[in-house]
């Protein structure tokens, strides 16, 4: 009888423990975006992009003129007598390094902007993902790259970057 009543007790706690939680989970509303497509479709993402190709165009035009001055003054190099050439390659081997630091900042420049256009983009969109949600009542908003399967119902990534799009838009007016 001791028995019943201890098998009895732990059913009815556990029962007590876990109907609140069925309640809550009642409340609870999710949804998942997709933040690579977000991020591709941003219209800020295609314009900083571009003007990151042009950068990165006008730094290529820079090298390219490095490069034909360092052909031209090895062309030289081959009309001159011994005391000119030595000359003249301690001048090539100059222009090649500059090349080089040229390359390596240029590099490292485009790299950083790249980096520091990629960090303002996903605040941008960590914002109007947490406005969004908030304004339609969501518990939590997840990134769909962590799930295995989610209804379609559930992805709220159209919603999100159509949002980010008209904020942006508004903002370029201003």
């Amino acid at each position: 009888m001791r028995r019943m009543q201890v098998v009895f007790l732990f059913v009815f706690v556990v029962s007590c423990l876990a109907y609140p939680s069925v309640a809550r989970a009642a409340d609870i509303k999710i949804g998942y975006i997709d933040v690579a497509a977000v991020f591709d479709g941003y219209d800020k993402t295609k314009e900083e992009d571009a003007k990151l190709g042009t950068k990165s165009q006008g730094k290529q035009a820079q090298r390219d003129k490095m490069v034909e001055n360092i052909r031209n003054m090895k062309n030289e190099i081959e009309l001159l007598n011994e005391k000119q050439k030595e000359k003249k390659q301690a001048q090539i081997d100059d222009e090649i390094r500059k090349l080089q630091d040229f390359d390596r900042e240029g590099k490292a420049e485009l790299q950083r902007e790249r980096d520091d256009m990629v960090r303002a983009i996903l605040k941008d969109i960590e914002a109007v993902v947490n406005d969004y949600a908030v304004q339609n009542g969501y518990t939590m908003v997840v990134n769909s790259r962590v799930l295995e399967y989610a209804l379609e119902e559930y992805n709220v990534t159209k919603e999100v970057l159509n949002l980010l799009n008209s904020k942006h838009r508004r903002s370029a007016v201003r």
